[in-house]
Formats: C-alpha cells, sequence, structure tokens
C-alpha cells in the first residue's frame, strides 16, 4: 500500500502524515498551477483498495526565497522527514519550478535522505537537474502502475 502523506507543489501543499503499518509514505511535489490534474487522479485513485491516500489541505503561496517561506520549509522538512519517498510529478514547468528544486535537494540531504522517483507526465518535459545528476529512476505517463513500478525502483536503488 503507498500512502500520501503529502502532495506539495509551487503553491500549495497537501498532506498528513499515516501510521499504517505496511504502508509506503510518500512525498508528492508537482507544480500546483500546471499539473494540480494529477492531485485529482490521486484523489480518484484514493478509492482504489490497492493504492491508499490521504491528505489535508494547506496553501503555502510565497515565493521560495520569500521571508515567510522559512516556516513553510521547516513544516515541509517535517513532513519530508516522516516520509520514505518523494515522488516528483514532471509537468511542463517543473524543471523551473524553486520549490520542487528545494524540495528535491532537502529530500537528498543526509538527515532526510528520501528514496526518490519522478513520472514524466509527457516525453517531452525536462527532468529538474538534481533528478538527472542523481541518475534517479522515473517513467514516463501518469499511471497508477507507472506510479507504484517507479516508487519500486526507487526503493529497490536505495
Amino acid at each position: 500500500m503507498y500512502a500520501l502523506l503529502a502532495l506539495v507543489a509551487a503553491g500549495a501543499a497537501l498532506g498528513k502524515a499515516l501510521t499504517s503499518s505496511g504502508t509506503k509514505r510518500v512525498f508528492v511535489s508537482y507544480d500546483h498551477d500546471q499539473d494540480c490534474r494529477y492531485r485529482d487522479l490521486l484523489r480518484a485513485w484514493d478509492r482504489n483498495e490497492k493504492f491508499d491516500f490521504e491528505w489535508e489541505l494547506a496553501s503555502p503561496i510565497v515565493a521560495v526565497n520569500s521571508n515567510a517561506a522559512g516556516v513553510i520549509k521547516t513544516s515541509l522538512t517535517k513532513k519530508l522527514k516522516n516520509s520514505e519517498y518523494l515522488l516528483v510529478v514532471v509537468g511542463p514547468e517543473t524543471r523551473d519550478s524553486e520549490w520542487i528544486d528545494w524540495e528535491l535537494n532537502r529530500a537528498m540531504r543526509e538527515d532526510v535522505n528520501l528514496k526518490i522517483a519522478a513520472i514524466k507526465v509527457n516525453a517531452r518535459y525536462h527532468l529538474p537537474a538534481a533528478i538527472r545528476k542523481k541518475n534517479i529512476p522515473y517513467r514516463i505517463g501518469f499511471t497508477l502502475d507507472n506510479v507504484k513500478a517507479v516508487l519500486e525502483e526507487a526503493r529497490a536503488l536505495h
């Protein structure tokens, strides 16, 4: 089972820590302006007993380098530390998102050290530099099977 610990975007955060045993805790990063339909797909998959999600809504709509971002970064760091995986939804603006870049780099730091995977919603969209440099597994096509498979690949590599 997979539990959606956090859906985090440049502009929106969704998240709730889950405690059910055997459930993988996944922090999902995406661009809210361009890729919120994938959040909706995750909600639809929530009804599938083979893929379990839970979340609550919050909205940190600030620049990653603003004064207000410090509180949001602290909160996101706690959610990252309570996760096992970071799944990046790669859409048209992902490569240029400062928030997604921050989340990726934070997830790679030793005190967080998440298993990282990515889903390119379209083959023409570009992976963020951190994913390319670290040779992080990714799949093309946002399907339930691809999400499950790429998370398993990340687990095997970690």
